[in-house]
């Protein structure tokens, strides 16, 4: 059947997929369809709106998502290392298990998005959205976070070592048990941050005022 894949900002039609799928099938297994063949094909997928897409364990590595709707998308253990996913919209999107190492979620809304146990390391998230995301048992090492949103996030148990969290909103976040040695928490707001049995090396005390 035919499916087609709408521009996230102005509907209008970006492709139409050649998806092998039974008409009354969910339409998350149809977009998660229409992508596979989008990267067979070499289609972008830059602005697309890919709203509730089934994409979990798929390969999207080094894929061009700038702009893109993933909104309640499932991407658990979904290959993302390297994709480009600026300015994308990625609110209660499942993450868990993720690869996303060195992948660009600079500007991305990751709100109330589920990140647990992802492999984050290298990451760009600056001036992202990350407002009561949950990140329990993420790694974040070497990850640069300066002026990113992590109000009310739940990062029990991440590890952040090294990660750059300058300026970032930590206020009301759960951190506990969290490794920050040798994070930059340098004018970052930890007001009514929870941080018991946090790792905090002395460098990263340091920096926080």
């Amino acid at each position: 059947m035919k499916y087609e894949i709408k521009n996230r900002f102005t509907g209008d039609v970006e492709f139409v997929a050649e998806i092998d799928c039974e008409d009354g099938a969910p339409r998350a297994v149809k977009i998660g369809l229409a992508v596979q063949w989008a990267l067979d094909k070499g289609q972008h997928l830059r602005g697309t709106d890919l709203r509730g897409a089934n994409l979990a364990n798929t390969d999207l590595s080094y894929t061009n998502l700038t702009n893109a709707n993933l909104r309640y998308a499932n991407l658990s253990d979904a290959n993302l290392s390297g994709v480009d996913l600026r300015d994308a919209y990625l609110t209660n999107t499942n993450l868990t298990n993720t690869d996303l190492t060195n992948t660009n979620l600079s500007g991305a809304n990751l709100s109330y998005a589920d990140m647990s146990d992802a492999d984050m390391s290298d990451a760009d998230l600056r001036d992202a959205y990350l407002r009561g995301a949950y990140l329990s048992g993420a790694n974040l090492s070497d990850a640069n976070l300066t002026s990113t949103n992590l109000r009310y996030a739940n990062l029990r148990d991440a590890y952040l070592r090294g990660t750059d969290l300058r300026g970032a909103n930590l206020s009301y976040a759960n951190l506990r048990d969290a490794n920050l040695t040798n994070a930059n928490l340098r004018y970052a707001n930890l007001i009514g941050a929870d941080l018991e049995g946090a790792s905090l090396h002395q460098r990263a005390l340091a920096k926080e005022i």
